[in-house]
């Protein structure tokens, strides 16, 4: 598991980078989890790319393994 802490929060992401042959400008694909979701759900699709595109999986604040708001929420 990798944690990118941004602005003193973990989150939760996975990233894999391609040999774009030394290039610094390879195209990177990102994928986003919907509401209640985490990134689990999207690794199949990343499967396919991978060998093409390099790309980041992360769970939103809150979601999957991201750590959530500190303060109470009530609706």
């Amino acid at each position: 598991m990798h944690f990118a802490t941004i602005t003193g929060i973990a989150n939760h992401c996975d990233v894999r980078l391609i040999d774009a042959g030394g290039e610094m400008d390879a195209p990177v694909f990102v994928f986003i989890n919907s509401f209640g979701t985490d990134f689990q759900m999207r690794k199949h699709v990343r499967s396919k790319l991978s060998d093409k595109l390099a790309t980041l999986l992360h769970d939103k604040r809150g979601h999957g393994l991201s750590v959530g708001h500190e303060r109470d929420h009530s609706v």
